[in-house]
């Protein structure tokens, strides 16, 4: 992200089980469909060989006129800063320096992020993303072959490493991740969140979703990539000023 992990509001409609096997012993394991879409998006290797990244996009907010712009510059392992300007309203900034998050809103001032914040910034700004299961996840257990977004899923348990419960969502004939759902932030743990992620596209040796629709019961956001450039040769210095470093 990106932006993704700041304007993120997720939660979706339903699903209905087609009559497939629901044999546990005859469904992939979590490990098994990870290792799948990781082959599907290009394989460990091709992304552990680039070493930067920019992306550019847009994002659509409801109740916003209109679209923000977005480029986000990532540097493995887990150095970032993204950047989504909405022209004549607000620009919003998010710095992750490999231990600590800022986020700098030109209306609302300059924060460090703690507590969920920060845990959905770290998980935002690994390079590697979703790739990076193993670190990612304590426990992945496959419940089912489902249907996610009008596609043959496996949807899959997870508990993240901080102890947060998800359920992930495999397409089962491509092998790519296109969904997530998870519970609300813990003031409002009811307000489940989705977030579907399609159009995956090939920039360089990797592919990558270029539609992410991040839904709540109250709000929708879609954020939609353009371009992705990695291993760019001149990359700016992406660490947070020393006047956001001072923020409280």
């Amino acid at each position: 992200m990106t932006r993704f992990a700041l304007v993120a509001s997720l939660g979706l409609a339903s699903f209905v089980a087609p009559a497939w096997s629901q044999d546990a012993a005859a469904l992939p394991t979590g490990e098994a469909l990870f290792a799948k879409h990781v082959q599907a998006i290009g394989g460990e290797e091709a992304m552990k060989a680039e070493k930067n990244r920019v992306v550019r996009g847009k994002i659509s907010m409801m109740g916003r006129s209109a679209d923000g712009l977005l480029t986000t510059w990532r540097v493995a392992p887990n150095r970032m800063y993204s950047l989504v300007e909405f022209p004549g309203i607000a620009t919003l900034e998010t710095w992750f320096d490999g231990e600590s998050a800022w986020l700098r809103d030109s209306n609302a001032g300059t924060r460090k992020l703690s507590g969920e914040g920060l845990v959905e910034i770290r998980r935002s700004a690994d390079f590697l993303g979703e790739a990076n299961f193993r670190a990612r996840y304590s426990s992945l257990t496959t419940q089912e072959k489902s249907t996610f977004a009008d596609r043959p899923v496996y949807a899959v348990k997870a508990t993240t490493t901080e102890g947060a419960e998800r359920t992930l969502y495999f397409d089962a004939e491509k092998g790519f991740l296109i969904g997530v759902k998870s519970p609300g932030p813990s003031a409002d743990p009811a307000n489940e969140r989705t977030m579907i992620l399609t159009d995956y596209k090939q920039f360089g040796a990797v592919t990558h979703a270029t539609k992410i629709t991040q839904k709540d019961t109250r709000s929708e956001t879609v954020t939609t990539i353009t371009d992705i450039n990695a291993n760019v040769l001149t990359m700016p210095n992406i660490d947070p000023p020393d006047e956001v470093r001072k923020a409280k």
